[in-house]
């Protein structure tokens, strides 16, 4: 008698063969189609780099992915004259890369409690590689309630991004007063790292390359790889919602992601209709954030009989 335990085994026995199997048939790329490799996507973008982390350690990313159920914050519990720190946040860039004149939106949820409303300034300063911006916020006159947001605008000049160099944001607030404050809870907290309190930096960099190679085919299945490079390795694919449809049909089968030095390529496996003849187009979508809709295509053709005798695929 075969046990449940046993027929499990089997099957992620045959499930690890065919993976295996599939691996060699991308890396060896069997009947490679020739033509020119269809490219190219996405040097410089709009996106938000989204705050992450504790205030004294923070982090920024691309990816929605990355925010948590539940935010970070940090409160100010009494009125000030001076200057305090709300928090600072970096990422490493790893694109090299131009960027040119901007304006760079700051964008960071509040919530005041105990009190009817409290006027603030506040100053962002933006570290791109050697270079340092500075935006201000100034609303002595303006009441600000319940909850909201503070958006600060900064003036980015043209740059070049070198592989490694740090972009960095520091959040300070001046001369926050309250107005008809309440007990010892009175205050207001900033918040940031999760879905809800999306805290973000709106910039305009060179972020990642799409490029689509060119397809292949084996017996009735064709591959189509498509090499996604940037300096987030895996991640950009792991940490993004992707898809890929042939003939406006998507493609349900999981594809193979494997890292290369460059960036990580991600192969579609489809299978080939017996009846199919002639153009056939390949779309392929990548959305790290909401909003953010990067997409590209390729058109093939393919000969029923050609070749060997089977389906050949041509670009």
């Amino acid at each position: 008698m075969i046990t449940i335990s046993e027929q499990m085994m089997t099957r992620e026995r045959g499930n690890a063969l065919f993976l295996g199997a599939l691996l060699i048939v991308i890396i060896l790329s069997p009947m490679s189609v020739n033509g020119e490799e269809s490219e190219q996507c996405c040097s410089e973008t709009e996106f938000n780099l989204f705050l992450l982390g504790e205030s004294d350690d923070g982090i920024m990313s691309p990816f929605y992915s990355d925010l948590e159920q539940d935010p970070i914050e940090e409160i100010v519990t009494s009125s000030i004259g001076g200057e305090v720190k709300i928090g600072t946040w970096e990422v490493i860039w790893r694109s090299e890369g131009e960027y040119s004149d901007e304006i760079w939106n700051f964008v960071i949820p509040y919530e005041l409690q105990e009190a009817a409303g409290f006027t603030i300034n506040a100053t962002l300063e933006v570290k791109v590689g050697g270079n340092t911006y500075q935006g201000t916020l100034s609303m002595p006159e303006l009441m600000l309630t319940g909850q909201g947001e503070i958006q600060i605008p900064v003036n980015i000049g043209q740059g070049v991004l070198s592989e490694g160099d740090l972009i960095e944001v520091t959040l300070n607030v001046q001369n926050l007063i309250f107005s008809n404050p309440g007990d010892e809870n009175t205050g207001v907290k900033f918040l940031w790292g999760s879905e809800e309190y999306n805290a973000h930096i709106s910039v305009k960099l060179p972020l990642l390359e799409i490029i689509m190679k060119d397809a292949s085919v084996l017996g009735n299945l064709a591959y189509f790889p498509v090499l996604i490079k940037s300096g987030f390795e895996d991640r950009m694919w792991s940490g993004s919602d992707g898809k890929a449809k042939v003939q406006n049909l998507e493609i349900s089968d999981s594809p193979i992601a494997i890292l290369r030095e460059e960036g990580v390529e991600v192969t579609f496996v489809w299978e080939i209709p017996d009846n199919l003849n002639g153009e056939i187009r390949f779309d392929f979508e990548l959305i790290p954030q909401p909003g953010l809709i990067l997409e590209l295509n390729k058109t093939h053709d393919i000969t029923i009989g050609g070749g060997t005798g089977g389906k050949r695929l041509v670009s």
